[in-house]
């Protein structure tokens, strides 16, 4: 017999192995999530439960609630598995792997596609970034000449107006003091 315990069982680990088995058992079609599995499905699963540990009837809802909740995550965690290895379980039926479509995901088959596609996708980067750096050096290249060009000139008008006679001013005539 089982009770709540937090958001698990007591005893956890029995109770653990009848979850996985009744769940593996009627995992038969392909679902990428537990929320994904119609609800006969899932009350199914639920019910086979039912049929391997047993529970006071106070504990109904508390036991439903931590079946789904600990079924949804258990699923992803073997999905996850399978993924990441890309190779099917014993648990899951092959025709349920293909249609997952996790075949050859994390093999090195896939890794080596991948690398490939990361290649070209950064050689392409790479290509655009060396040629908008040579397009900016000759930018800066038009621009420092452009610059040396004006301050040329600026040099030129300096020097023409230092060799342009001045214009003194008139001497301050004193009128009043001619007949002296």
């Amino acid at each position: 017999m089982i009770e709540p315990d937090g958001s698990s069982w007591h005893p956890a680990k029995d109770a653990t192995r009848a979850l996985k088995d009744c769940v593996r058992r009627l995992y038969t079609q392909a679902y990428h999530s537990w929320s994904k599995i119609p609800n006969s499905i899932r009350q199914a699963m639920f019910n086979e439960f039912k049929t391997m540990r047993t529970w006071e009837p106070r504990y109904n809802l508390v036991i439903t609630t931590t079946f789904e909740r600990r079924a949804s995550a258990r699923l992803s965690i073997w999905q996850k598995k399978v993924q990441d290895s890309g190779e099917r379980s014993n648990w899951m039926l092959p025709h349920v792997f293909d249609e997952l479509g996790l075949e050859g995901i994390g093999s090195s088959r896939q890794a080596e596609a991948l690398d490939g596609v990361q290649i070209a996708a950064m050689s392409a980067q790479i290509a655009q970034l060396t040629l908008a750096l040579a397009e900016s050096k000759q930018r800066r290249v038009v621009e420092q000449q452009s610059m040396s060009e004006t301050i040329q000139q600026i040099k030129e008008q300096v020097m023409n107006l230092a060799h342009q006679p001045t214009t003194s001013a008139p001497e301050d005539t004193d009128d009043d003091n001619d007949d002296m």
